[in-house]
C-alpha cells in the first residue's frame, strides 16, 4: 500500500490518512485487507474492527454508494463494546449512518439513527462536540421539515449553545491538517435560516430571518471564508431567503416588493456560483427563479427556463415531480388546460412508487414515503381547481386527487407528534373529500371510512398515552421509568417557569430518550397503543336517544357530523372570521356576567344540525374556537339546550366509550383542598391564591357523600397528590389554577400561595402521571380551556388528565366563582350518588342552581354554566346495585315486621 505511510501505527490510523487524502478506492482496498486479518484472528479487537468498518462507511459515502455505506455502519455497530470508547464510537457511527440514510432516501430510519447518535454521544464523559453539534443540527432541520416547531427550536438551541460555550475547543477540533476550519458559526446560522424558511410566516420571523442572514453575509466577508467549502452554505441561505419571500404568503397577497426581494437573493446566489467560484446547488436556485418568474406572470421566461431544467435532470431524480408540477402550474396560468393536465399527470407518475405504470385514471396509485409529496398532490389539486373551476374534466381530476393525497399522507407523515403542518395538510384533504363528495364525485369513497382514518391519524397520540397510562399496573417494571418520566417533566416545567431555557432543553432530550427506551424495552406496550376508533362500533354502542355532533373547522368551511345509532350525516357550511368573532364575543359577554339571547339563537342556527325528537342526550366533539363555547347555553326552541338535553363533550370520538381496565383502590374518593391566606375580597374566583371558603365547605360536604380521603389545609403539598392520586376511583381538586397563555406547559394547579412555583403541579407534570381514576373533577378556573401550543397541540388540564389515564373529567371554561361552584359541586355529587350518569348529574346540578336563583343576579350563566363533562358518561354508582340494595332493604324490612308480629303473638 504505497498510499499509506510506513509508520508504526495501527490500521485505523492508516485508514484515517487515506480518508484525509481522499484516496477512497485505496481506502476500501486497505480496510478490506485489514478486516480479513482481524476477523480471522483468534482474539478479535472489536473496536479496531468497528473503526475499519467505519472508514469503509465513509469511503462508500464519499463515492455516493449510500446503501453500502449503511451496511458498513451497521456492521461496525455490531462490534462496538459498551465501554466509554465503544459508546462514543457507536454515537459517531449512528451519525454517519444517518447521513447515508438521508441520501439513500430513508427518511424514517435516518431520523431514528440521529436520535440514537445523540443518545450515545451524550452518554460519555469526553464529548465529541463535532458529531454532537452535527446531530443536534440535523434533528432540528428534520423537525422543521415535518413541522415539529418546538422540537426544531430546542435542538437548534442545543447545537448553538454547545458550540458557543465550547467555541475554542470545537474550532480546534474541526481544523484539518491543511489549516481549513469547519465554520460552525456559518453552518449553524444556515440551519437557523432553514428552520425559519420551513415554518416562518410572521413579521417577527421575517426579522429573525434577515438578521440571521446578515450574520452569514458578515461571515462571508471574512478573510478565511472559503468560497468552495463555506460558499455552499451562503448560496443555499440566499436561495432559502429568496424562496421564503416568494412563497410565504398566498399568491394573491404576494406583493411586487416581495418578488423583487426574492429575485435579488436568488439571482445573487446564481451569479456567485456561475461567475465567482462559489459552491452551491444551481438547479434548485434556478427552480426557485422559475417560481418567481411564474408568480410575476413572466410565463414565457418561466416556461423556457423550466424546459431547460427538466432536460437537465434524470428521470429518477427526486426533484423531477416538483419540476413537472411547476411546469403544470405555468401551463395552467397560460390557460392551456390539456397541457396542464398531461404535465400534472407526469408529475404524479413520478410520485407513484410501484413498478406497474400509473393508470390514466390514477386508480392504481401507490404512495411514496416522502412527506413532501403530500403537499405536492394538494398543490396540484388546488391549482387545477383555481384555474379551471368550471371545467368538468378538470373537476373530475381534482376530485380524484384528494383520495391520493390521503393515501400519501398516511404513508409518509411523522407519527411521533401531530403538529400544525400535519394538521393543515390533513384538513385540506378532508375538506376536499367532503366538498367533492357533496358535488356528486367520489361515490366510491365511504364517508364513515374517511372519518375513521381522519380520527385515527389526528388522535393517535392521545390514544397511545391514555391506554399506556391505564395499563402501567400490568407492567410493574415500568414504575421506575414512569417516575423518571414524571420527575423530568417536573424539572422541565420548573426551568421553563424560571426561563432557564438551556437547562429545560437538555432535560427535554433526556425525556425523549427515556420515552424511546421505554418503547424499546417494553414492546408489548404497543399492543395497548393501537388506534381503535371505529365509527360503526361507536354507533352500535350508542343508545337510540343519543346524538354525537362532531365539528371540524376548515379555513372557510365548517363540517358538522351527526352520528347516531340510526343515522350518519355530514354537512358543510361556510365559515368566516365573522363566525369566529361571534363566538368570541358571545363567550366574553358570558364571562362579563352578561348574556344575549339573539347571539345565542344565531349561533344555535349556525351550529346545531337537525335533532330528532327521540334524542335526549347530545355528545359534542368541538374543534378550534368551538372548544371554548358552552353549548348548554345555545337557545333551542326558546330554551337553553341544557334544559332539554343532557350534554357532554369529548376531545375525540374514541373517548366516547373508552375501554378502561378497572384499577384497585384504597378508597373510593380523594379530595384535595389546599388552604390559602385570608383576603378581604368579597367576590372570589379560583384563579389566584386567596382563601376559598366555598372550596373548604365543598370539600367537607362531598367527603360525607362518598367513602373519602380528604387532603386539606396549609400542609397539603403537591407530593401528597402524587403519592395518593393513583389509589382512588374519584379525584376532586378544589383549588386555584393559573393558565399561562404563552407556555401552556407551565399552567399549574396551586398547592400553596408561594410565587416561586416550587409546589405547583404543572400541566407538563400531569402528562407524566399514570392515574387509575374513573373521574377527575377539576373544581378550579379555566381547567377545560384549550390553549394552542405553537399552533399545533391543544393543551388544557382536561386533556392532561385524559393523557394520564382518566377517562372522564369535569372542567371549567372560565374563571369560576367560589361560592356558586360549591353549590353546584355538592349537588353534582349528590346526583352521582343516586346513580345518575355524570352528564345528567351535572345537568341537574346546574338546573337546580338556576331554579333556586331565578330572578337574581346569580341566574346569569356565568355563575352556573362554567363546568362541562368531557369523556366517559357512565354512572359512578351502578343503578342496578342501588335497585338491589333497595329491594334488599325492603325484603329485610318485611322480614323484620313478620318476625316481630310472630314474637308478639
Amino acid at each position: 500500500m504505497q498510499d499509506v505511510d510506513s509508520l508504526n501505527i495501527n490500521s485505523s490510523d492508516k485508514a484515517s490518512q487515506l480518508l484525509f487524502r481522499k484516496k477512497y478506492d485505496s481506502l476500501l482496498l486497505f480496510c478490506g485487507a485489514e478486516l480479513s486479518k482481524l476477523l480471522d484472528a483468534p482474539q478479535k479487537d472489536s473496536l479496531e474492527i468497528a473503526q475499519l468498518y467505519k472508514y469503509q462507511n465513509k469511503a462508500h459515502y464519499q463515492l455516493g454508494d449510500y446503501l453500502e455505506a449503511i451496511k458498513n455502519a451497521e456492521l461496525a455497530l455490531d462490534y462496538c463494546t459498551n465501554s466509554e470508547e465503544g459508546r462514543l464510537l457507536k454515537g459517531q457511527l449512528y451519525s454517519d449512518k444517518a447521513s447515508s440514510e438521508n441520501y439513500a432516501g430513508k427518511s424514517r430510519s435516518n431520523f431514528n439513527s440521529t436520535l440514537n447518535a445523540i443518545k450515545y454521544l451524550t452518554s460519555v464523559r469526553n464529548l465529541d462536540y463535532d458529531y454532537l453539534i452535527t446531530s443536534y443540527r440535523y434533528v432540528a432541520e428534520q423537525c422543521a421539515y415535518h413541522g415539529n416547531i418546538d422540537d426544531a427550536n430546542m435542538y437548534m438551541r442545543l447545537a448553538e449553545d454547545l458550540y458557543y460555550e465550547n467555541k475554542d475547543i470545537v474550532d480546534k477540533m474541526v481544523t484539518d491538517p491543511s489549516g481549513y476550519r469547519y465554520k460552525y458559526e456559518i453552518i449553524l446560522a444556515y440551519s437557523r435560516i432553514y428552520q425559519l424558511y420551513q415554518y416562518g410566516k410572521s413579521a417577527s420571523d421575517s426579522l429573525a430571518l434577515i438578521e440571521t442572514f446578515r450574520r452569514i453575509e458578515t461571515y462571508s466577508q471574512a478573510t478565511d471564508f472559503d468560497v468552495e467549502r463555506d460558499g455552499i452554505y451562503y448560496t443555499t441561505a440566499l436561495s432559502h431567503v429568496g424562496d421564503w419571500y416568494a412563497s410565504r404568503k398566498p399568491e394573491k397577497e404576494t406583493t411586487e416588493e416581495d418578488l423583487l426581494a426574492a429575485s435579488g437573493y436568488i439571482n445573487k446566489a446564481i451569479d456567485l456560483i456561475e461567475n465567482k467560484g462559489y459552491e452551491g446547488i444551481l438547479m434548485s436556485l434556478k427552480y426557485n427563479r422559475v417560481k418567481v418568474l411564474a408568480l410575476s406572470n413572466k410565463l414565457d421566461d418561466a416556461e423556457r427556463e423550466m424546459r431547460i431544467l427538466l432536460n437537465s435532470v434524470s428521470e429518477s431524480d427526486g426533484r423531477r415531480p416538483y419540476f413537472l408540477a411547476q411546469k403544470g402550474l405555468i401551463k395552467s396560468k397560460q390557460n392551456q388546460k390539456d397541457s396542464a393536465l398531461v404535465t400534472f399527470y407526469e408529475a404524479l407518475k413520478k410520485v407513484h412508487s410501484d413498478s406497474v405504470p400509473l393508470e390514466i385514471d390514477l386508480s392504481n396509485f401507490k404512495s411514496s414515503t416522502n412527506f413532501g409529496h403530500t403537499n405536492l398532490i394538494l398543490r396540484i389539486a388546488e391549482e387545477m381547481d383555481r384555474y379551471f373551476p368550471n371545467d368538468s374534466l378538470a373537476k373530475k381530476t381534482v376530485a380524484s386527487l384528494y383520495p391520493l393525497a390521503f393515501k400519501q399522507f398516511e404513508n409518509s407523515y411523522d407519527k411521533r407528534k401531530f403538529n400544525r403542518k400535519q394538521k393543515t395538510y390533513l384538513r385540506k384533504i378532508l375538506r376536499g373529500l367532503l366538498d367533492y363528495s357533496g358535488q356528486g364525485y367520489l361515490k366510491d369513497e365511504d364517508p364513515i371510512d374517511i372519518l375513521n382514518r381522519f380520527e385515527n391519524i389526528q388522535n393517535l397520540l392521545a390514544w397511545q398515552k391514555f391506554n399506556q397510562n391505564r395499563q402501567i399496573s400490568n407492567f410493574p417494571r415500568l414504575d421506575s421509568l414512569q417516575v423518571r418520566n414524571y420527575e423530568l417533566r417536573g424539572l422541565i416545567a420548573e426551568n421553563k417557569f424560571q426561563n432557564n431555557t438551556s437547562i429545560s432543553d437538555s432535560l427535554q432530550t433526556l425525556l425523549s430518550q427515556t420515552e424511546k427506551y421505554t418503547k424499546e424495552t417494553f414492546p408489548n406496550l404497543s399492543l395497548f397503543n393501537t388506534a381503535n376508533i371505529n365509527i360503526d362500533r361507536l354507533r352500535n354502542e350508542l343508545d337510540e336517544n343519543t346524538l354525537v355532533i362532531k365539528y371540524v373547522v376548515f379555513e372557510s368551511q365548517l363540517a358538522i357530523y351527526s352520528i347516531s345509532k340510526a343515522d350518519f350525516k355530514v354537512e358543510l357550511k361556510p365559515w368566516t372570521s365573522a363566525n369566529t368573532k361571534a363566538i368570541n364575543d358571545f363567550v366574553n359577554q358570558i364571562k362579563s356576567q352578561g348574556f344575549n339571547n339573539q347571539k345565542s339563537s344565531t349561533l344555535a342556527q349556525l351550529l346545531l344540525p337537525e335533532i330528532d325528537s327521540s334524542i335526549q342526550h347530545i355528545i359534542v366533539n368541538p374543534d378550534n374556537e368551538l372548544s371554548q363555547l358552552p353549548f348548554e347555553l345555545l337557545l333551542w326552541n326558546n330554551q337553553f339546550l341544557v334544559e332539554t338535553f343532557g350534554l357532554s363533550y369529548t376531545s375525540n370520538l374514541g373517548f366516547v366509550f373508552p375501554q378502561v381496565n378497572k384499577g384497585e383502590y384504597d378508597q373510593e374518593m380523594a379530595i384535595y383542598a389546599p388552604e390559602y391566606p385570608n383576603s378581604n375580597e368579597k367576590f372570589v374566583v379560583r384563579s389566584h391564591p386567596v382563601y376559598l371558603e366555598g372550596a373548604k365547605q365543598e370539600s367537607k360536604l362531598i367527603s360525607e357523600l362518598f367513602a373519602s380521603n380528604l387532603y386539606d389545609g396549609k400542609e397539603l403539598t403537591k407530593q401528597d397528590f402524587i403519592k395518593t392520586a393513583s389509589r382512588h376511583k374519584l379525584l376532586h381538586l378544589a383549588m386555584h389554577a393559573v393558565v399561562d397563555n404563552s407556555q401552556s406547559g407551565i399552567s399549574r394547579l396551586l398547592f400553596s400561595d408561594e410565587n416561586s412555583g416550587s409546589d405547583d403541579l404543572y400541566l407538563e407534570e400531569l402528562y407524566g402521571l399514570a392515574l387509575n381514576a374513573d373521574l377527575a373533577v377539576l373544581s378550579a378556573c379555566n381547567t377545560g380551556v384549550d390553549k394552542s401550543k405553537s399552533g399545533s397541540d391543544i393543551e388544557s388540564f382536561q386533556r392532561a388528565f385524559t393523557f394520564a389515564g382518566v377517562p372522564a373529567t369535569v372542567a371549567s371554561l372560565w374563571e369560576v366563582p367560589d361560592q356558586p361552584t360549591k353549590e353546584i359541586m355538592v349537588s353534582f355529587y349528590k346526583n352521582l350518588k343516586t346513580g345518575d350518569s355524570k352528564s345528567e348529574a351535572l345537568r341537574q346540578a346546574k338546573l337546580e342552581f338556576l331554579e333556586r336563583r331565578q330572578g337574581t343576579k346569580l341566574a346569569q350563566p356565568y355563575y352556573w354554566a362554567g363546568f362541562v363533562l368531557y369523556g366517559d358518561d357512565s354512572p359512578i354508582v351502578n343503578d342496578h346495585l342501588i335497585l338491589v340494595c333497595v329491594l334488599g332493604f325492603s325484603l329485610m324490612s318485611i322480614l323484620f315486621i313478620f318476625i316481630y308480629k310472630r314474637i308478639k303473638k
